[in-house]
Protein backbone atom coordinates (compact mmCIF):
# COMPACT_ATOMS: atom_id res chain seq x y z
CA UNK A 1 0.00 0.00 0.00
CA UNK A 2 1.41 3.16 -1.25
CA UNK A 3 2.28 5.75 1.90
CA UNK A 4 0.09 9.05 1.73
CA UNK A 5 1.68 12.24 1.68
CA UNK A 6 1.99 14.44 4.69
CA UNK A 7 -0.60 16.66 5.08
CA UNK A 8 0.56 18.90 8.35
CA UNK A 9 2.35 21.72 8.58
CA UNK A 10 5.92 21.83 10.59
CA UNK A 11 5.27 25.82 10.42
CA UNK A 12 2.80 28.95 10.08
CA UNK A 13 3.23 32.18 10.09
CA UNK A 14 0.63 34.66 12.17
CA UNK A 15 1.03 38.36 11.74
CA UNK A 16 2.28 40.84 14.30
CA UNK A 17 -0.96 43.41 13.95
CA UNK A 18 -4.15 41.46 15.03
CA UNK A 19 -7.05 42.21 13.62
CA UNK A 20 -10.69 43.90 15.35
CA UNK A 21 -11.91 39.89 15.55
CA UNK A 22 -9.11 38.48 17.34
CA UNK A 23 -8.29 41.76 19.66
CA UNK A 24 -12.00 41.72 20.71
CA UNK A 25 -11.20 37.62 21.95
CA UNK A 26 -7.92 38.82 23.89
CA UNK A 27 -9.87 41.94 25.27
CA UNK A 28 -12.94 39.76 26.49
CA UNK A 29 -11.07 36.25 27.21
CA UNK A 30 -7.42 38.12 28.08
CA UNK A 31 -4.16 35.51 28.05
CA UNK A 32 -6.25 32.96 28.08
CA UNK A 33 -8.36 33.72 24.68
CA UNK A 34 -4.84 34.47 22.89
CA UNK A 35 -3.59 31.02 24.18
CA UNK A 36 -6.63 28.83 22.86
CA UNK A 37 -6.77 30.71 19.78
CA UNK A 38 -3.02 29.82 18.64
CA UNK A 39 -2.53 26.68 20.39
CA UNK A 40 -5.35 25.42 17.86
CA UNK A 41 -3.98 27.11 15.34
CA UNK A 42 -1.06 25.22 15.74
CA UNK A 43 -2.26 21.99 16.42
CA UNK A 44 -5.09 22.44 13.02
CA UNK A 45 -1.96 22.97 11.07
CA UNK A 46 0.06 20.69 12.66
CA UNK A 47 -2.19 17.78 12.48
CA UNK A 48 -4.61 18.48 9.66
CA UNK A 49 -3.56 21.58 7.55
CA UNK A 50 -6.60 23.19 6.55
CA UNK A 51 -9.04 22.53 9.40
CA UNK A 52 -9.54 21.09 12.81
CA UNK A 53 -12.23 18.98 13.88
CA UNK A 54 -14.94 20.18 16.58
CA UNK A 55 -16.89 17.43 17.19
CA UNK A 56 -17.56 16.88 21.37
CA UNK A 57 -14.73 14.09 21.39
CA UNK A 58 -12.24 16.28 19.48
CA UNK A 59 -12.54 19.59 21.63
CA UNK A 60 -12.67 17.67 24.38
CA UNK A 61 -9.32 16.00 23.15
CA UNK A 62 -7.89 19.33 22.40
CA UNK A 63 -8.74 20.70 26.20
CA UNK A 64 -6.54 17.97 27.30
CA UNK A 65 -4.09 18.38 25.50
CA UNK A 66 -3.38 22.09 26.46
CA UNK A 67 -4.69 22.20 29.38
CA UNK A 68 -8.10 24.23 29.22
CA UNK A 69 -10.88 22.76 30.58
CA UNK A 70 -14.18 21.80 28.15
CA UNK A 71 -16.13 24.46 29.30
CA UNK A 72 -13.33 27.52 28.70
CA UNK A 73 -12.83 26.23 25.49
CA UNK A 74 -16.68 25.91 24.18
CA UNK A 75 -17.05 29.58 25.00
CA UNK A 76 -14.12 31.04 23.50
CA UNK A 77 -14.59 28.72 20.22
CA UNK A 78 -18.30 29.76 19.97
CA UNK A 79 -17.48 33.62 20.39
CA UNK A 80 -14.13 33.06 17.71
CA UNK A 81 -17.02 31.47 15.33
CA UNK A 82 -19.17 35.05 16.67
CA UNK A 83 -16.51 37.05 15.34
CA UNK A 84 -15.80 35.17 12.12
CA UNK A 85 -12.18 33.81 12.89
CA UNK A 86 -13.35 30.56 11.75
CA UNK A 87 -16.47 30.00 9.35
CA UNK A 88 -19.95 29.82 10.78
CA UNK A 89 -21.67 27.73 7.91
CA UNK A 90 -18.91 25.02 7.28
CA UNK A 91 -18.75 24.67 11.13
CA UNK A 92 -22.65 23.64 11.32
CA UNK A 93 -22.42 21.61 8.31
CA UNK A 94 -19.42 19.48 9.20
CA UNK A 95 -18.31 20.50 12.32
CA UNK A 96 -15.04 21.41 12.12
CA UNK A 97 -13.20 24.70 12.35
CA UNK A 98 -11.77 26.64 9.40
CA UNK A 99 -11.52 29.71 7.17
CA UNK A 100 -10.06 31.19 4.25
CA UNK A 101 -7.22 32.92 6.17
CA UNK A 102 -6.04 29.41 7.24
CA UNK A 103 -6.54 27.70 3.95
CA UNK A 104 -4.95 30.31 1.90
CA UNK A 105 -1.58 30.16 4.69
CA UNK A 106 -2.15 26.10 4.19
CA UNK A 107 -2.07 26.13 0.35
CA UNK A 108 1.13 28.73 0.51
CA UNK A 109 2.67 27.01 2.61
CA UNK A 110 2.53 23.56 0.28
CA UNK A 111 2.70 25.22 -2.56
CA UNK A 112 5.93 23.29 -3.93
CA UNK A 113 4.59 19.74 -2.95
CA UNK A 114 4.19 17.09 -5.63
CA UNK A 115 1.18 16.10 -4.18
CA UNK A 116 -1.61 16.48 -1.75
CA UNK A 117 -5.24 15.07 -0.69
CA UNK A 118 -7.99 17.61 0.43
CA UNK A 119 -11.39 17.02 1.36
CA UNK A 120 -13.59 18.90 -1.55
CA UNK A 121 -16.33 19.81 0.84
CA UNK A 122 -14.14 21.55 3.14
CA UNK A 123 -12.63 24.31 1.06
CA UNK A 124 -13.78 28.14 1.19
CA UNK A 125 -11.36 29.20 -1.76
CA UNK A 126 -12.24 29.29 -5.41
CA UNK A 127 -10.97 27.73 -8.14
CA UNK A 128 -9.04 30.97 -9.42
CA UNK A 129 -6.67 30.82 -6.20
CA UNK A 130 -6.36 27.12 -5.50
CA UNK A 131 -5.10 26.90 -9.14
CA UNK A 132 -2.58 29.87 -8.39
CA UNK A 133 -1.14 27.51 -6.00
CA UNK A 134 0.41 25.28 -8.45
CA UNK A 135 -0.28 22.21 -6.58
CA UNK A 136 -1.22 18.83 -7.40
CA UNK A 137 -4.53 17.78 -5.63
CA UNK A 138 -6.24 14.43 -5.32
CA UNK A 139 -9.63 15.77 -4.41
CA UNK A 140 -11.62 13.85 -1.83
CA UNK A 141 -15.17 13.86 -0.45
CA UNK A 142 -16.33 13.78 2.84
CA UNK A 143 -17.59 10.32 3.97
CA UNK A 144 -20.83 10.94 4.20
CA UNK A 145 -21.35 7.71 6.47
CA UNK A 146 -18.55 8.90 8.83
CA UNK A 147 -20.35 12.27 8.97
CA UNK A 148 -23.53 10.84 10.25
CA UNK A 149 -21.74 8.45 13.02
CA UNK A 150 -20.52 11.82 14.56
CA UNK A 151 -24.11 13.33 14.71
CA UNK A 152 -25.75 10.57 15.90
CA UNK A 153 -26.46 9.48 19.60
CA UNK A 154 -26.03 6.03 18.78
CA UNK A 155 -22.45 6.16 18.13
CA UNK A 156 -21.82 6.03 22.01
CA UNK A 157 -23.45 2.28 22.10
CA UNK A 158 -20.99 1.64 19.06
CA UNK A 159 -18.17 -1.23 19.71
CA UNK A 160 -16.75 -0.90 16.47
CA UNK A 161 -13.04 0.47 17.56
CA UNK A 162 -10.95 2.38 14.91
CA UNK A 163 -7.49 1.68 14.95
CA UNK A 164 -5.14 4.74 13.93
CA UNK A 165 -2.85 1.81 12.38
CA UNK A 166 -3.89 -1.82 11.31
CA UNK A 167 -0.85 -3.96 11.45
CA UNK A 168 -1.04 -6.77 13.22
CA UNK A 169 1.91 -5.92 15.82
CA UNK A 170 -0.08 -2.46 17.10
CA UNK A 171 -2.93 -4.65 17.52
CA UNK A 172 -1.15 -6.94 19.55
CA UNK A 173 0.82 -4.56 21.58
CA UNK A 174 -2.85 -2.31 21.67
CA UNK A 175 -4.01 -5.77 23.34
CA UNK A 176 -1.41 -5.68 25.59
CA UNK A 177 -1.51 -2.66 26.92
CA UNK A 178 -5.40 -3.28 27.86
CA UNK A 179 -4.37 -6.47 29.49
CA UNK A 180 -1.91 -4.62 31.53
CA UNK A 181 -3.97 -1.88 32.17
CA UNK A 182 -6.53 -5.05 33.48
CA UNK A 183 -4.43 -6.29 35.67
CA UNK A 184 -2.30 -3.08 37.04
CA UNK A 185 -5.33 -0.92 37.70
CA UNK A 186 -8.24 -3.47 37.36
CA UNK A 187 -9.06 -0.88 34.62
CA UNK A 188 -11.34 -2.05 31.20
CA UNK A 189 -12.29 0.86 28.53
CA UNK A 190 -15.52 1.30 27.37
CA UNK A 191 -15.77 1.44 23.24
CA UNK A 192 -15.84 5.77 23.34
CA UNK A 193 -12.98 5.78 25.73
CA UNK A 194 -10.88 3.63 24.31
CA UNK A 195 -11.72 5.46 20.59
CA UNK A 196 -10.52 8.27 22.40
CA UNK A 197 -7.40 7.22 23.90
CA UNK A 198 -6.20 6.16 20.58
CA UNK A 199 -7.07 9.25 18.87
CA UNK A 200 -4.72 10.91 21.52
CA UNK A 201 -1.57 7.80 20.89
CA UNK A 202 -2.10 9.04 17.27
CA UNK A 203 -1.32 12.80 18.27
CA UNK A 204 1.16 12.11 21.01
CA UNK A 205 3.11 10.16 18.08
CA UNK A 206 2.55 12.27 14.98
CA UNK A 207 1.18 9.48 13.16
CA UNK A 208 4.25 7.55 13.24
CA UNK A 209 3.59 3.72 14.46
CA UNK A 210 7.36 2.97 15.77
CA UNK A 211 6.88 6.51 18.11
CA UNK A 212 3.52 4.88 18.95
CA UNK A 213 4.99 1.51 20.08
CA UNK A 214 7.32 3.29 22.11
CA UNK A 215 5.01 4.97 24.31
CA UNK A 216 2.76 2.28 25.27
CA UNK A 217 6.10 0.39 25.94
CA UNK A 218 7.24 3.78 27.67
CA UNK A 219 4.02 3.51 30.11
CA UNK A 220 4.32 0.33 31.09
CA UNK A 221 7.65 -0.09 31.95
CA UNK A 222 7.55 2.81 34.23
CA UNK A 223 4.02 1.52 35.74
CA UNK A 224 2.18 4.66 34.50
CA UNK A 225 -1.70 4.64 33.86
CA UNK A 226 -1.94 6.96 30.87
CA UNK A 227 -0.24 7.61 27.66
CA UNK A 228 2.56 10.65 27.35
CA UNK A 229 5.13 12.13 25.30
CA UNK A 230 8.39 10.02 24.66
CA UNK A 231 10.49 11.37 27.72
CA UNK A 232 14.08 10.77 29.17
CA UNK A 233 16.08 7.58 27.59
CA UNK A 234 12.56 6.22 25.67
CA UNK A 235 12.92 9.52 23.40
CA UNK A 236 16.26 8.18 22.12
CA UNK A 237 15.49 4.70 21.86
CA UNK A 238 14.87 3.27 17.92
CA UNK A 239 11.67 0.89 17.13
CA UNK A 240 12.81 -2.31 16.97
CA UNK A 241 9.63 -4.47 16.92
CA UNK A 242 11.10 -7.74 18.46
CA UNK A 243 13.05 -5.72 21.32
CA UNK A 244 9.85 -4.37 22.05
CA UNK A 245 7.97 -7.50 21.50
CA UNK A 246 10.46 -9.15 24.29
CA UNK A 247 10.54 -6.18 26.72
CA UNK A 248 6.86 -6.33 27.26
CA UNK A 249 6.67 -9.71 27.69
CA UNK A 250 9.36 -9.49 30.83
CA UNK A 251 7.62 -6.72 32.06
Amino acid sequence: MARKGKIGLDYFSHDTEFDNELEYIIAVHRELGYYVYFRLLERLYKFYGYYYPSDKKSLALLGSKINVNIESLNVIINDCLGEHLFDKCIHKKYEILTSTGIQKRFFEAIKRRNEVEIIKEYILLNNVDIKSYNVNINWLNVDISTQSKVKDSKVKDSKEIIYPWTENEFIEVWEFWKKYQKEQFRFTYKPIGEQGVLSRLKELSDGNLGTAMLIIKQSIQSGWKGLFELKGKFKTQQYDREQIFNDLRQS
